[in-house]
């Protein structure tokens, strides 16, 4: 999505509803405000700095992957001081 503000004063844009996306996140801001902000919720009110473009796209939260290292392997298999492995008792 891409909002333009031609004007000379800073100019306020309402977000599309939750039928578009349930939250935008900014990839592109002229002005420079808005770089690496936090997702902004549908419907929200968006200031756009005065002869700035800010482009837009929905949102998704990234998906969590499976630490697959070597680190998380030896982490997942190591023996706390805790345990009772190889105490021979009843």
């Amino acid at each position: 999505m891409l909002y333009f503000n031609a004007h000379d004063d800073i100019v306020e844009f309402t977000l599309p509803g939750p039928e578009y996306a349930d939250a935008w996140e900014t990839v592109i801001d002229t002005a420079g405000k808005s770089a690496d902000s936090e997702p902004l919720k549908a419907t929200a009110t968006v200031p756009i700095t005065a002869k700035a473009i800010i482009v837009l796209r929905a949102y998704t939260a990234p998906e969590t992957e499976p630490d697959h290292s070597v680190a998380a392997s030896l982490s997942a298999t190591r023996v706390h001081p805790n345990d009772e492995i190889g105490t021979g008792g009843t």
